[in-house]
């Protein structure tokens, strides 16, 4: 969630690693690097976003290498994984974005483009959401959310990261 402030480009991606071995700092700090080498010369507005994912795809193989042994999940036709294990993957990353209170779920490869913000999916490897938001705002918080599901044991892992990386002169959290 973001509170208001200036002009904000921020994201989600799903990295995923096979055999239930987590993505480390180090090879999470390594995606961060690929993704603002590739969108780092792009002039990022609303109108960006889109030009944004598309260079994003063009460097998938790139940014997923950074991950050994990288899981490619299936998506299916009702925006969400459905890889047909029973497992966490199943029915989940049902992403949902917002202004405020007001949460909407979001179809896969498709922009969203309001007054004060653009949203948009990108469903490859991995798998990416970006909002761009102008910071002229009346102080609402920008939300981008995940629903999944820890599988049909319970026991699937998921893990949230947050902290701040400097590469290239850019500050991520």
């Amino acid at each position: 969630m973001l509170s208001s402030m200036s002009n904000v480009f921020f994201g989600y991606t799903l990295l995923s690693a096979r055999n239930g071995r987590f993505t480390s700092d180090t090879e999470l700090a390594a995606v961060m690097r690929e993704y603002l080498q590739i969108i780092s010369n792009i002039s990022v507005s609303h109108s960006q976003v889109q030009q944004s994912l598309k260079a994003i795809s063009n460097y998938s193989e790139q940014i997923t290498c950074q991950v050994p042994n990288f899981y490619k999940y299936n998506y299916d036709s009702v925006n969400q994984i459905s890889d047909g294990g029973f497992d966490m993957y199943d029915g989940g990353n049902q992403i949902y974005f917002g202004k405020g209170q007001q949460l909407v779920r979001a179809s896969y490869n498709q922009t969203f483009s309001f007054q004060d913000y653009t949203f948009s999916t990108l469903a490859t490897y991995p798998f990416t959401a970006l909002m761009w938001v102008d910071g002229n705002t009346d102080g609402q918080n920008y939300t981008i959310e995940v629903r999944s599901n820890a599988g049909a044991d319970g026991a699937g892992r998921t893990a949230r990261n947050s902290g701040w990386l400097y590469p290239n002169g850019y500050v991520v959290h």
